[in-house]
């Protein structure tokens, strides 16, 4: 079991969800996602039916951040080391604007309930590559939005090694093994537009709000592996993919030698 959050909290009674407010005009554009609902509704006939509600709803209508009651509205600046990192934030925010997952800039906060957060640079594996990320732990825990993700919504079970393994003594000697990693896993799963006061940041003076899963909500891991375990079901049980398993985004293929159990793709959902 992995637990994504921070600051785990109990549980409140029932979920509360406030609509936003909007003070200034907000385009209403179609989810920025390239999930494909009704080839991906198609091949879910037969999965657990509430996973399957879940799964198409959140991909036409955006899926829920999981916090629980009102999230306080407050204006939070960035750190100094994300100055350090100006070009790549510049050119990072280029790119989500231009994809849709990101909306602004707005000279002043576009909900009345407005929540920012600070944006930090994370280093990646690879040399001088980076990722950005929203710290929605900041601040005082009564003020933080990942305070108001229960506990429940921030752990996850995750398969390990050891099912990898597992495959391979199937599989036998001389078994292949491919891998196929979803690209950008969380910024291809959309957000209900209830959650966009919960997402703002700052940058230069200017607001901004997520449209699409990011890195820093303690309920994101488990939000994606929701979409994940539904892959991995539809390529055992309609594309007779027996031997795969995953981790998060990656998706681990294991053939007998001799064989094209490996060769497959997930392209028809995306």
């Amino acid at each position: 079991m992995v637990n994504m959050q921070d600051r785990p909290v109990q549980p409140r009674a029932g979920p509360v969800i406030d609509k936003p407010r909007v003070r200034q005009a907000v385009p209403h554009l179609l989810l920025p996602t390239p999930v494909k609902a009704r080839i991906l509704d198609q091949y879910l006939e037969g999965y657990n039916q509430d996973l399957r509600s879940f799964m198409i709803d959140g991909v036409l209508n955006g899926f829920p951040l999981g916090s629980v009651g009102s999230v306080p509205p407050s204006i939070s600046g960035n750190p100094p080391s994300a100055l350090v990192h100006d070009r790549f934030i510049e050119d990072k925010l280029k790119k989500e604007l231009s994809l849709g997952r990101i909306k602004g800039p707005y000279k002043s906060p576009p909900f009345e309930n407005f929540k920012t957060s600070p944006l930090g640079v994370v280093p990646k594996k690879e040399p001088n590559t980076f990722r950005l990320i929203q710290d929605l732990s900041f601040g005082a825990p009564e003020t933080a939005v990942n305070h108001y993700i229960p506990f429940e919504n921030a752990t996850v079970s995750l398969e390990t090694f050891d099912d990898v393994a597992k495959l391979v003594v199937v599989c036998g000697k001389d078994c292949l093994l491919s891998k196929a990693d979803v690209q950008e896993a969380f910024r291809i799963i959309p957000l209900s537009p209830l959650e966009y006061p919960k997402l703002g940041f700052t940058w230069k003076g200017e607001f901004y709000f997520e449209r699409v899963l990011v890195m820093g909500a303690s309920s994101s891991v488990r939000i994606f592996e929701t979409v994940s375990k539904s892959i991995q079901w539809v390529l055992q049980t309609k594309l007779g993919v027996a031997h795969v398993s995953h981790i998060i985004d990656d998706f681990i293929f294991v053939g007998r030698a001799g064989t094209s159990e490996c060769s497959t793709s997930l392209e028809k959902f995306f």
